[in-house]
């Protein structure tokens, strides 16, 4: 399940010119999805790093020649003496992130779009999530950007006063594959965190659970497997660049067929969150769709679109979506439930005055003091009622009688 996921994700990530539009959005988005595989030290997370560098490999290429321009820029900078002399550095489209700071993304992005008109997004990739969490500036920065980067248009501005700085106002938007172990997991997904979102936006597998399990065994691609992915990314790639290296015109892949199987299992969800009044269900069941849509739109799309394969694909969202969504509950369902701010029911509740009977005794007032668990003695509400004229006292029947309603 990890590996597969992350091979849709790094497809995603090469092909920035294709758009989707979830039924129930008013625009169009990338294909961008966030895999967290979470595991213990030697159970088997290094497979899932493996098959990304395998299906990255042009990407890499291409990104390092990118990144040895901007050396050879700053460091013929380096050798000038005065300003003057000193060249602006190339427009350059760095795409794969692993570690990274604000002002370096937001420089890359914006140099994205300057280089481009429009934005490629980034691929972020870690071995370890631990490294990316290990100190609180680090933290925030991925928290910050993770943040906006799940979806096209969301624009994030980074404003600075040093003359270092880099200021933009951006459109950062990333596919993710983090590795890591449960600690850093919980550094990372703060309770905090959680209420914002943060979780919801990650799509969870964690691997190596079973006790002394038989190590799986990886096998090199066969000739003709290797042949399917090379013709694959190939194909991304056509579709992202023109041979003069200019952007493709979008493409939007036409999922509203899917439209009667979202809807299905989304109807579904929402019968569970009324018999159970789960919140965290229902705060986590429709990012689960949409990361689920997101990973079927590509297959469609490696499919050629053929709707002969739409059946197929609507397996996929179902297991998808119901995968994504249980693994999410099961990490911070009741944690989430935990971190909900409570009702302030003092400041709900109906006034002592209003829900007595328009005649009543002292012990019913009694009783509906400690219904209502209030501190006050009952005669002390008598005397400040009546001398409201808010109530009179019959003798003959003992019983108190509303002058008014309030």
């Amino acid at each position: 399940m990890a590996t597969t996921i992350a091979s849709i994700i790094c497809y995603q990530a090469q092909a920035p010119r294709l758009r989707v539009r979830y039924p129930y959005d008013n625009k169009e988005n990338m294909l961008l999805c966030n895999l967290l595989v979470i595991g213990h030290t030697g159970s088997g997370k290094s497979q899932v790093m493996d098959v990304v560098k395998m299906l990255t490999t042009t990407l890499r290429e291409e990104d390092q020649k990118q990144r040895r321009l901007l050396q050879q820029a700053q460091e013929a900078n380096k050798r000038k003496s005065s300003q003057s002399e000193k060249e602006e550095e190339p427009l350059v489209c760095i795409r794969l992130l692993q570690h990274f700071t604000l002002p370096i993304v937001c420089k890359y992005s914006d140099q994205q779009q300057r280089k481009y008109g429009e934005q490629l997004g980034f691929l972020l990739t870690a071995d370890e999530l631990g490294t990316l969490v290990e100190t609180r500036r680090s933290k925030l920065d991925l928290q910050a950007v993770a943040r906006t980067a799940f979806s096209l248009g969301e624009m994030f501005v980074k404003d600075t006063l040093y003359v270092d700085g880099y200021n933009a106002m951006v459109d950062i938007v990333w596919n993710s594959i983090l590795l890591g172990q449960e600690a850093a997991l919980n550094d990372y997904i703060t309770k905090k965190g959680l209420l914002c979102g943060d979780g919801a936006r990650q799509i969870l597998i964690k691997v190596g659970n079973e006790l002394a399990p038989t190590a799986p065994v990886f096998h090199p691609l066969t000739p003709e497997q290797q042949q399917a992915v090379d013709d694959a990314i190939q194909k991304l790639y056509k579709m992202t660049f023109t041979d003069d290296a200019k952007l493709q015109p979008t493409h939007l892949i036409n999922m509203e067929w899917l439209l009667p199987t979202i809807e299905k299992w989304l109807d579904d969800q929402r019968y569970i969150i009324t018999k159970s009044g789960s919140r965290a269900l229902e705060a986590f069941y429709v990012r689960a769709s949409v990361s689920a849509f997101g990973l079927c739109a590509t297959l469609y799309f490696l499919w050629d679109e053929n709707p002969e394969h739409q059946e197929k694909v609507s397996r996929c969202y179902l297991y998808f979506a119901q995968q994504i969504l249980d693994s999410q509950l099961d990490q911070w369902g009741q944690e989430y439930e935990a971190a909900l701010p409570k009702p302030k029911l003092a400041a709900e509740q109906i006034p002592l005055f209003d829900v007595m009977p328009e005649s009543f005794t002292r012990e019913q007032l009694m009783d509906k003091i400690v219904e209502k668990n209030l501190k006050t003695d009952a005669r002390h509400y008598i005397y400040k009622w009546r001398k409201l004229k808010w109530i009179w006292f019959e003798e003959s029947t003992k019983l108190y009688h509303k002058m008014f309603e309030m």
